[in-house]
């Protein structure tokens, strides 16, 4: 699989795009007494002897027993409304979001995805809600990561709450979630009570925090005055600052930048130098 992530020019890589799929080999075969575990699952490996080839197969298929068929003939629950924000191939564009998500190291070997979800309310935006802005509105927040396989990494809900501000952002909100190290697609839904939806997906690539040699963590801004969020507290663990997804300041905002360096394994702390480089959409 080709993946494009951090490219301003993604187009650039629509060649290597069409050439990796442009050749596969389709293979067929009779089951017989083929090894299953408990649940119906039948693993499929498949090798070549060529040493510098790389073989993409599905990992396995679920037989048709009688116990299969029953679990796939039943209905599943019907999933939560802001469940179906996040099930598409596409973010759901019809309330303007904006995230970032910075991996940082936890306490417990996986990594805690530091999620800043903003809510716009810039002008020509359609208004989020049919509120005024004295009011509150109550959300529903769903952050789910998701790796290349499409295995779900954890999945963090919020109902908030919130009381949104004049401006460009009515408030943002912080979502949690744990994962081992890899890449993931940060799927971040969001749905009001008067039935407004969307979504958007962040892709991250996690380090691997406890073994690396030296590691960093996600870029996380600040800026005082700040916004409307909440859980205030989601990652006062992690970080001395309140994040913010916001990345177009003011003059009269003091914008502050944290990071975490990390070096794993058991050699004794090192020194390190960090360079450090401001640059805007021109750059």
């Amino acid at each position: 699989m080709h993946l494009v992530v951090n490219d301003n020019d993604p187009e650039q890589e629509a060649p290597a795009v069409l050439a990796e799929s442009s050749a596969y080999y389709l293979i067929g075969f009779e089951t017989g007494t083929a090894r299953k575990t408990h649940d119906g699952f039948h693993p499929i490996k498949v090798t070549v002897k060529r040493p510098d080839a790389e073989v993409r197969t599905r990992s396995g298929y679920y037989d048709a027993s009688a116990e299969s068929v029953r679990k796939s003939n039943k209905k599943p629950p019907p999933p939560a409304a802001v469940d179906a924000t996040v099930e598409g191939y596409l973010p759901q564009p019809d309330v303007p979001l904006f995230a970032t998500v910075a991996p940082f190291a936890g306490t417990d070997g996986h990594a805690v995805l530091a999620i800043s979800l903003g809510v716009s309310g810039a002008p020509g935006h359609p208004p989020i809600s049919s509120s005024t802005s004295n009011q509150s509105e109550t959300i529903d927040v769903l952050a789910r990561a998701i790796d290349p396989e499409g295995k779900s990494f954890g999945v963090r809900r919020l109902a908030l709450r919130m009381m949104p501000a004049p401006g460009d952002v009515r408030y943002e909100v912080f979502p949690r979630l744990s994962t081992p190290p890899g890449k993931y697609e940060v799927r971040l839904g969001m749905r009001t009570t008067d039935g407004r939806s969307g979504s958007v997906y962040v892709s991250t690539d996690v380090p691997d925090f406890a073994h690396a040699p030296l590691s960093m963590s996600g870029v996380v801004m600040s800026v005082t005055p700040g916004t409307v969020s909440g859980p205030r507290d989601a990652f006062a663990d992690i970080l001395p600052v309140v994040p913010t997804a916001r990345r177009t300041f003011a003059a009269r905002n003091r914008v502050t930048a944290f990071v975490r360096m990390y070096q794993g394994g058991s050699r004794p702390l090192m020194p390190v130098v960090r360079t450090t480089r401001v640059v805007n959409q021109l750059d």
